[in-house]
């Protein structure tokens, strides 16, 4: 306090704790010296650009990550980015004018019937063999290939035809992702995801 009145208050660990040792001092310049030698790196692109998918390849690379356990997680995740993407590709299908073939008419309307609820609340249930079996034969659909044909045209996950290719396998009770699985998973990221990795003893 001064004759202007002014009040300075400081909170900081170094004044709180009195006198600053020579221990202080040292540890000060300890931790100046690993803040400096850190390198940060920062991720910037638009939606689907590939951020996460860096990101995950960094954590498998680094930190041995996604393991089956880990995949496990995915699952869920895994399962919407399929269903949501054949029901884009029947309506956008619907939209151009392609017809399905004749014997997949059923199967098209089965996949658009679901609620966005269901689809947040009961997709591990939904994603059964029969439900794998649905999206094989519209994947091999004549009008389904065309409408995938013209995909600049709407907004599709660049991981659908991954997806397609294996939904046998992916459609089964005891399915557990494996990491290719997770790395081509999409989910729409909110905020800032950080993490820590040591490179040739560099830490990033």
């Amino acid at each position: 306090n001064n004759k202007h009145g002014i009040v300075c208050v400081c909170s900081c660990r170094s004044c709180s704790a009195g006198p600053r040792t020579a221990a202080d001092g040292r540890n000060l310049k300890k931790d100046r010296k690993e803040i400096d030698s850190e390198i940060k790196l920062l991720l910037l692109g638009a939606g689907e650009s590939g951020k996460s998918t860096i990101f995950k390849q960094m954590k498998i690379i680094h930190h041995n990550a996604f393991k089956p356990q880990d995949c496990l997680q995915f699952k869920q995740i895994i399962y919407a980015n399929i269903l949501q993407s054949m029901r884009v590709l029947v309506a956008a299908a619907q939209k151009m004018g392609i017809p399905v073939e004749p014997h997949n008419r059923d199967r098209a309307q089965r996949i658009m019937s679901f609620s966005e609820a269901q689809l947040n609340h009961n997709i591990i249930a939904i994603m059964i063999p029969d439900m794998g079996h649905d999206i094989a034969s519209l994947w091999r659909d004549s009008g389904i290939t065309q409408a995938f044909k013209r995909r600049a045209e709407f907004q599709l996950n660049d991981s659908a035809e991954y997806y397609f290719n294996d939904i046998e396998r992916i459609c089964v009770p005891n399915y557990i992702p494996t990491r290719q699985d997770v790395l081509r998973s999409r989910v729409k990221t909110v905020g800032i995801t950080e993490e820590e990795f040591e490179i040739d003893g560099h830490r990033f």
